[in-house]
């Protein structure tokens, strides 16, 4: 995690390779809810982001969407804290 303090004690030549906040479109969850509250705020200009749902917390609204499908979907399972696509799964 970084730190504001971390920033402040790197010396004229050191870099960092993590920024504040940077989580907010790093992580999977965080940049779904991201993208579905701009969404919300400026319509259509964000709809290329394919059907996606965060689970456990949206568990009810992806069985009503699999529900709603006439025809069988494959989805992706991606675990929050997995990178480089360990962890992923089909349902």
């Amino acid at each position: 995690r970084f730190l504001l303090t971390d920033w402040d004690r790197c010396l004229p030549h050191q870099r960092l390779n993590h920024y504040p906040k940077a989580s907010n479109i790093t992580q999977k969850a965080n940049l779904h809810r991201n993208i579905k509250r701009l969404a919300g705020s400026y319509g259509a200009i964000y709809n290329f982001v394919p059907t996606t749902f965060v689970l456990p917390n949206e568990y009810v609204t992806f069985m009503r969407e699999c529900v709603e499908q006439s025809e069988p979907t494959i989805w992706i399972a991606k675990p929050s804290d997995s990178s480089r696509g360990r962890g992923m799964f089909l349902i």
